[in-house]
């Protein structure tokens, strides 16, 4: 069910068309942060990802994470998907024997935290 209101209502032409240009305002500033550090190391998955979270998190909430709040946040939350990642691709006994469920015989349902 909230995959189709998310399918629906986030994703519509309509709201896409409508946060454009909070998207190329984003983007625009990551290039701008890109082109200040000339000459110097940068993480472009770290940053391509802040990128993409402040685009996401600009669409639901109206607001985009800076400065020191924006590298400690987004590291923890990259952290956090990785590791959701992780656990949802996981094979679980489980899965294939729901009455086993019940003991969490992997432990993957303590890792999730339910």
């Amino acid at each position: 069910m909230l995959r189709k209101v998310y399918v629906l209502k986030m994703l519509s032409n309509t709201t896409l068309d409508s946060v454009y240009a909070l998207q190329e305002k984003q983007l625009r500033r990551t290039v701008r942060y890109f082109y200040d550090r000339i000459g110097s190391p940068i993480n472009v998955g770290e940053q391509m990802f802040l990128n993409v979270m402040n685009v996401i998190t600009n669409m639901l909430w109206g607001g985009i994470m800076q400065g020191d709040e924006k590298a400690g946040l987004g590291a923890e939350f990259r952290e956090v998907v990785s590791e959701m990642t992780e656990l949802l691709g996981k094979p679980n006994v489980s899965d294939f024997y729901p009455g086993l469920a019940r003991f969490d015989l992997q432990g993957v349902v303590k890792k999730m935290g339910w």
